[in-house]
């Protein structure tokens, strides 16, 4: 074998191979790993690329080029994909956050704050003139 454990299977009558491991044999039907048509899957970066990614994946299915099996391990995938994304912009979210309120701290740390003098508040004239109409009844 290619990894130089031992093969179990008996060699074949005149050979010094098992069927499995005859050089030149010709795997049958199904039973390739590598796929003739594989997809080709954006980077899975942001909510864009899964939404495209996830089209193609869908399509493949819908055109049997994928086994049920190799869709569900695409499509779960997909949705660890999907979770990661949405942690990352809830944290830049919240760092965006913490930054903007420590910009503004900052800012109002190196600004001296202002006290306006006390003005007195002076009754306006109509108020004046009803509260001496209501002290003449």
């Amino acid at each position: 074998m290619p990894n130089g454990a031992k093969c179990h299977s008996p060699a074949l009558r005149g050979m010094a191979y098992c069927y499995f491991h005859v050089p030149g044999r010709r795997p049958a039907q199904g039973q390739s790993r590598a796929c003739k048509n594989p997809l080709k899957l954006p980077p899975l970066t942001d909510r864009g690329a899964i939404q495209i990614a996830l089209g193609q994946i869908l399509s493949a299915i819908g055109s049997s080029k994928l086994s049920q099996r190799s869709a569900g391990q695409l499509l779960y995938g997909l949705q660890i994909a999907s979770h990661n994304v949405q942690r990352a912009a809830k944290a830049a979210s919240i760092a965006e956050k913490e930054k903007r309120k420590a910009k503004l701290q900052r800012k109002w740390a190196k600004e001296p704050v202002l006290l306006l003098p006390s003005i007195p508040v002076v009754p306006h004239r109509s108020d004046l003139a009803s509260r001496a109409a209501a002290g003449r009844r």
